[in-house]
């Protein structure tokens, strides 16, 4: 069942995502001399964009004659404010225990602007990852790392990623390379078979607008984001949603329950399971956003909510570098009006050198509105009105300073309150977006909802007016 905030006061994304340029396989050694083998393709642009791919539609790309090396470079410019993303393609490493020198060179005409470069390898479900963080600078730079793979059975993706180029900023990117040295053996030619398919696009849009709740399909709305509720026995459920709404261009955001209590599972009662999913999703190759436990006040010790925020943390592969966000979702009620409340603030909850990519308040819900219980409408109407971006502005600042992305993972408004003023809507969305969250999600269906939230019909005004505002 779905949970609902326990209170609802006066109211209550690199997009992370960096992709690959693929390996070619190894071949076999035929010679004495010491050579090294490049295994990156095409990653000096000598063929143009040919065995590229660019899942960012907001990015305009080209080849230009100014590469490091005074050839080719591939320049880069943003259409609006967002991650840059570049995808190749992938192949079998060639063992265990084999050294790669991993590199790439930028530059960029925006101060400060900051990227990864990361190797993943994948052994059936599991996943590691090598990740080198760099700040690009306006004369050309070289980013490299060394990585080791663990097994011969496992496949190799180079990925690359800027994390957030503004609008009409520029980079130019060259010499990605992967090199094996070795003692013996020849270089091995770059393959001639087609790139793979390129994946659909990520969402254009810096914030992720959409909704959640019902866990119903959204794909053919224009939400960029889909909060999404389960249990621990609903993994599979969660992954075919994944799949369906990231053919579609959606995110999701998931919440998960979990199979033991807080003490268990910060304990390890848990990590079987938790691994088992994050493996699961990790096998996506896409981004997604997972919480665990939303919402915790009231329901036990929030200490032992936090050591199991902090375990769980740890175990996803690849940590904040990989394709799953950990989130930690609370009501923000309690921590930003009620401080009285010390087992529900931060200073309790947050898990302190725990790898967490954001935090997100499930609110504002405003007042305004009948209440209704068990889903049918009382004749209580209450009269308070909070301007959403109260909580905003709390959540964002909240945010800063633990260093993390903020996001409202629920918010909403009542019919009453659509009709009363209907643009309470457009300045929640615009609060969200000055404030720079990563996402922002509306709850929309009837269970578990104090007032009327939900948008309606297929054929409802306010589901209309929703969408218009989410399209803009």
């Amino acid at each position: 069942m779905l949970r609902r905030s326990k209170h609802t006061f006066a109211l209550a994304l690199m997009l992370p995502l960096v992709a690959g340029v693929g390996l070619t396989a190894a071949g076999s050694s035929t010679s004495s001399a010491a050579v090294s083998r490049q295994q990156s393709y095409n990653g000096s642009f000598d063929a143009g964009r040919t065995g590229w791919t660019f899942s960012t539609p907001r990015t305009a790309v080209s080849i230009v004659p100014r590469g490091v090396g005074g050839g080719n470079a591939l320049k880069v410019v943003n259409r609006s404010t967002g991650q840059v993303v570049l995808a190749g393609r992938q192949s079998k490493s060639g063992g265990s225990g084999l050294k790669y020198a991993v590199s790439a060179w930028v530059r960029t005409n925006q101060p400060g602007l900051t990227g990864r470069l990361v190797l993943k390898e994948t052994r059936g479900s599991t996943a590691s990852y090598t990740t080198k963080t760099f700040t690009a600078v306006g004369a050309w730079s070289k980013v490299s790392m060394s990585a080791v793979t663990k097994s011969a059975s496992s496949t190799l993706q180079l990925r690359f990623g800027l994390n957030k180029l503004n609008k009409g900023r520029s980079a130019l990117i060259d010499a990605l390379s992967v090199v094996r040295p070795e003692t013996g053996g020849v270089i091995v030619p770059e393959p001639t078979t087609p790139p793979p398919t390129p994946t659909p696009p990520a969402p254009a849009s810096p914030m992720l607008e959409g909704a959640g709740g019902g866990n119903v399909d959204r794909t053919k709305t224009g939400a960029d984001l889909d909060r999404w509720y389960g249990g621990s026995g609903d993994v599979d459920k969660a992954i075919t949603r994944a799949k369906l709404n990231h053919a579609a261009g959606v995110r999701t955001w998931m919440s998960f329950k979990l199979p033991y209590s807080w003490p268990q599972m910060a304990a390890g009662s848990g990590d079987a399971w938790a691994k088992a999913l994050y493996a699961k999703l990790d096998a996506l190759n896409f981004e997604v956003w997972v919480a665990f436990h939303h919402e915790p006040e009231g329901d036990g010790d929030t200490n032992n909510w936090r050591k199991m925020q902090d375990r769980l943390s740890r175990l996803v592969p690849g940590g904040i570098a990989g394709d799953i966000k950990f989130w930690l979702i609370v009501t923000g009620w309690t921590q930003e009006f009620n401080p009285s409340d010390t087992a529900n603030q931060w200073s309790t909850l947050y898990p302190t050198g725990a790898p967490i990519y954001g935090i997100a308040y499930d609110n504002p819900y405003l007042k305004y509105g009948y209440r209704w219980t068990d889903g049918v409408k009382t004749t209580t109407m209450e009269t308070g009105w909070t301007e959403g971006s109260v909580y905003v502005e709390k959540l964002a600042a909240r945010a800063r300073s633990y260093g993390v992305k903020a996001g409202i993972g629920e918010y909403g408004f009542s019919d009453e309150a659509f009709a009363k003023d209907r643009t309470w809507l457009d300045r929640v969305v615009a609060s969200a977006k000055a404030n720079k969250l990563a996402g922002i999600a509306y709850f929309d269906t009837p269970l578990n909802s104090q007032k009327s939230w939900y948008l309606g019909s297929a054929t409802s005004a306010k589901r209309a007016y929703f969408y218009q505002v989410m399209a803009r």
